[in-house]
């Protein structure tokens, strides 16, 4: 579904304005915002960047809202080899009551920094094996509507234009 925008002439207390799918549960709701709904609208576009779906789809834009206030995200469709740290952040950036969630993005980006500095299981078992010797395992490129691709619509290299955090490790 396509989420419009909705808008209007001006701001009026109480009123909804943005696009649905990213729209914080206060925001959908008519209440005043901070920060906070800002680092909720990144957290939905992460979920999508990393999941390929929208962390709250709906037919209607009244299907996304009622998903926005009362759904949670399909954790499921996160990549198995996203780091734990990572999995963290969106938690905190969705979270439904604002004053649990992530104060600012300034927040968020430094908790994405130190997730993706930490080691994960695969990629540590990757390095001993090539310190052992071996050679490591090659990546598997993504697949489906996230699988990069060039200008002219044929499939890119992974290794430019994907980041290596949320690449699928091969099985």
């Amino acid at each position: 579904m396509m989420s419009p925008t909705i808008t209007q002439a001006g701001t009026i207390a109480g009123s909804i304005l943005g696009t649905a799918s990213y729209m914080s549960p206060e925001q959908a709701r008519g209440k005043p915002l901070d920060r906070r709904s800002d680092v909720w609208s990144f957290g939905c576009i992460l979920y999508e960047t990393l999941a390929g779906e929208r962390a709250f789809p709906g037919e209607t834009i009244s299907d996304v809202i009622a998903k926005v206030i009362q759904g949670e995200p399909d954790w499921s469709l996160l990549p198995k080899s996203l780091p734990p740290g990572i999995r963290r952040l969106l938690g905190r950036c969705l979270q439904k009551d604002a004053e649990k969630r992530i104060r600012d993005i300034g927040d968020a980006r430094l908790e994405m920094a130190e997730a993706l500095a930490a080691p994960t299981e695969a990629h540590q078992g990757a390095g001993a094996h090539a310190a052992a010797g071996g050679t490591p395992r090659p990546r598997k490129p993504p697949r489906g509507r996230l699988a990069p691709r060039a200008a002219d619509g044929s499939p890119a290299s992974p290794r430019r234009s994907s980041p290596a955090w949320w690449r699928a490790e091969s099985e």
